[in-house]
């Protein structure tokens, strides 16, 4: 376990005081946090709230290290920067991804941490603090989540006639048949036959990853063992994809809700500043339920991991404490990466917030979809998860052409699949 006892003094005249952060105890010499994340330019004013904050409150400053915006590429700038003896301290914006890196020894499990210091992680939502652990450790610590709401445009609905989505999960009147319908009524063609609006935008979701989990499906079992996709749960969530399109014509191939070209679609909840600054009536609805299947809707818990090689540990520790436990820290984090902050505080703080910026948005659609009806990507976890997305995109993209039908194209992969599973380290 790491103490303060262990960390060396740079000037002789420092002062110890119980309780003091380590760049305290250092007396000031203590290098920045480096802190790698990918943000936008319009979120970086945000992030350096966050850090303002954070040095207020400990002293410590941070240093911001852009990265490219896609998993793989942030991880390779990493690596380099390893490799090149110049390790970052904390990496962001990580998912269940999180265990490829961990089972190369990348990342530093926080457990001995949390021990010493006492932190209740039960001041998190429970779901998002189980998603980031990995053979019964803690290799994150989550800040919050993203995910894929239903979003429709009020507008629409009202000059259709058609009756809202609930404002609440779990209602048996918002189910598969009744979606299908509401489509249906919201889709328009002019006097050509051509599709003028369609009900729903485009697959109402992020990637094929996750779609099954409203159908009672999944692409792997708990044990991340065997693949998932030919179970006829997640190959009927497939076909719906197709039908919605080609035997329905209902859905689009994406997009058009900001352009009025769509009633509704499944859209990402980083995209939650495009929602409040369209002059739309736009608002957050759940999924529907599909049969008997317990009402589910995916979600992506979003942590912060310490490098195994990060030469700042106890400071790197400060900034992840700061950033996931304390109220005011975690909502101004969350609220820069785009997420719904963990803690209770901090969430209902962001609730309130974007019913402000964005009355009748219905935010706390999310929260519950979050806290009560959460589904994780756990083929995410899978070491050789990059191989498998490769042959998935191509397969699910057949699926939704309408070239193969649901289940043949996840017969043909299925093989392929499960030998990469296999090659997995669980």
């Amino acid at each position: 376990m790491r103490t303060i006892k262990g960390v060396p003094l740079f000037a002789m005249a420092c002062t110890v005081l119980i309780g003091l952060t380590l760049s305290m105890i250092a007396c000031g010499t203590a290098r920045d946090v480096q802190f790698v994340v990918y943000s936008s330019e319009d979120r970086v004013p945000l992030y350096q709230q966050a850090f303002d904050a954070f040095k207020a409150k400990t002293g410590i400053g941070v240093e911001h290290m852009q990265a490219p915006g896609a998993q793989v590429q942030k991880w390779e700038q990493v690596i380099t920067r390893i490799a090149g003896g110049v390790s970052p301290d904390v990496v962001g914006a990580v998912s269940v991804e999180f265990v490829q890196y961990a089972a190369n020894g990348l990342i530093l499990p926080v457990d001995d941490f949390i021990q010493r210091d006492k932190v209740n992680t039960g001041s998190i939502i429970p779901i998002l603090v189980s998603a980031l652990q990995w053979r019964g450790k803690q290799y994150m610590m989550p800040y919050g989540a993203s995910g894929v709401p239903l979003v429709y445009n009020v507008q629409l609905f009202d000059e259709a006639g058609v009756a809202y989505p609930p404002d609440v999960w779990g209602r048996p009147e918002w189910n598969w048949e009744t979606f299908v319908d509401t489509l249906r009524k919201l889709t328009k063609t002019d006097a050509d036959g051509n599709i003028t609006q369609y009900g729903l935008g485009g697959p109402p979701w992020d990637s094929w990853i996750t779609l099954p989990y409203t159908w009672g499906g999944d692409w792997i079992d708990s044990k991340l063992q065997r693949f998932m996709g030919t179970s006829a749960e997640t190959v009927a969530s497939l076909q719906a994809m197709q039908d919605l399109r080609w035997n329905y014509r209902v859905m689009g191939t994406g997009g058009g809700l900001l352009e009025g070209h769509a009633a509704m679609v499944g859209w990402g909840t980083w995209n939650l500043p495009a929602m409040i600054r369209s002059p739309l009536n736009l608002r957050m609805a759940p999924w529907f339920v599909v049969g008997t299947h317990p009402p589910k809707g995916p979600i992506n818990p979003n942590g912060l991991a310490i490098l195994e090689t990060s030469p700042n540990k106890e400071a790197a520790w400060e900034f992840v404490k700061f950033h996931t436990l304390d109220p005011e820290g975690n909502y101004l984090f969350a609220t820069a990466a785009g997420s719904l902050p963990g803690t209770p505080q901090a969430y209902r703080r962001w609730q309130e917030s974007i019913q402000t910026q964005k009355p009748g948005l219905n935010p706390f659609a999310f929260v519950q979809q979050v806290a009560e009806h959460g589904a994780i990507i756990d083929i995410r976890k899978v070491t050789t998860f990059n191989d498998i997305n490769s042959v998935m995109v191509p397969a699910v993209s057949d699926v939704i052409n309408n070239v193969k039908s649901a289940a043949s194209a996840m017969e043909e992969v299925a093989p392929v699949v499960q030998t990469l599973i296999d090659q997995s380290a669980h």
